[in-house]
């Protein structure tokens, strides 16, 4: 591994930053929590995902060189970390919709092969030098949610009042979606379901030139798909590589400033936790 980038920051002032990165020998990953749509805590962390994002980062740390594939590694992470919330008081008393979750971009990489995992709208890019670039994100979300921020622009009009203050809204359309979680009409994410696991995108791809990898979440991937500071996840990538990756968030928390109610370049949130991991191989 060379030319290693990472950052990771924190979007409210007032909740934690539950996204969790961590880059070792031979793997890296970026993990994005999101509590329950209650918003209700049975752990004793500031937050369910925090409590969960950390549980399956620690996993992942100790079990990411065993022999299994990611994808049954990821089987076990749930499994130990579903016997471990199952335990807390309150949480019989919890709803579907109230339990934390998390999106991932996961990839583990000899001198021959790189092998992903992606749930949820985590992104992996990797680009081979000479070729063009490849983008790999689970879109089910990202389109679910398409249809929320939908209603907020047309709330916004109906009510005159600004987009991100049409969210509040929009708690029924956020309820819907959140509902269709782990759903076969819905989308996949990390949550207590294992076989979930099967959902999400895996394979391995042959290495044979320089590679150049990176994974995000989704509050750092609106560098290029929201804010359109880049053209595209090709452009991205090629920035990213040449550009100190401070500047790069930077940039992008400035555009979020100017546009601070969301209603040039509409999203759920003024800022979302923000990481990316970048490195060749």
């Amino acid at each position: 591994m060379r030319n290693i980038k990472y950052l990771s920051k924190q979007g409210s002032k007032i909740k934690p930053n539950e996204d969790k990165i961590t880059i070792i020998d031979g793997a890296a990953w970026v993990l994005d929590g999101a509590t329950g749509i209650t918003g209700k805590r049975i752990t004793e962390k500031e937050t369910d995902a925090l409590w969960y994002v950390e549980k399956i980062n620690n996993y992942l740390i100790k079990n990411i060189n065993s022999s299994k594939s990611l994808k049954d590694i990821m089987k076990s992470a749930i499994r130990e970390v579903k016997e471990s919330y199952i335990t807390y008081d309150g949480y019989k008393n919890l709803d579907e919709v109230d339990y934390p979750c998390a999106a991932i971009a996961l990839v583990r990489f000899n001198n021959k092969e790189l092998e992903y995992y992606v749930m949820g709208d985590c992104t992996l890019i990797y680009k081979e030098k000479g070729d063009n670039a490849v983008e790999i994100v689970d879109k089910r979300i990202i389109e679910l949610e398409e249809r929320i921020l939908n209603s907020m622009v047309k709330v916004s009009k109906e009510k005159e009042v600004s987009i991100l203050e049409a969210r509040r809204y929009c708690d029924n359309e956020v309820l819907d979606v959140r509902k269709m979680k782990n759903k076969s009409n819905g989308y996949w994410i990390l949550e207590l379901n294992e076989e979930a696991i099967d959902n999400g995108l895996y394979g391995k791809i042959a290495i044979s030139k320089e590679v150049s990898i990176s994974l995000t979440s989704d509050g750092f991937s609106q560098y290029y798909d929201t804010f359109n500071l880049a053209e595209g996840y090709s452009e991205f990538i090629d920035i990213v590589k040449e550009t100190n990756i401070d500047d790069l968030y930077n940039n992008l928390y400035l555009s979020q400033e100017d546009d601070s109610e969301c209603n040039n370049y509409p999203r759920l949130k003024k800022r979302d936790d923000s990481s990316i991991v970048y490195f060749e191989v």
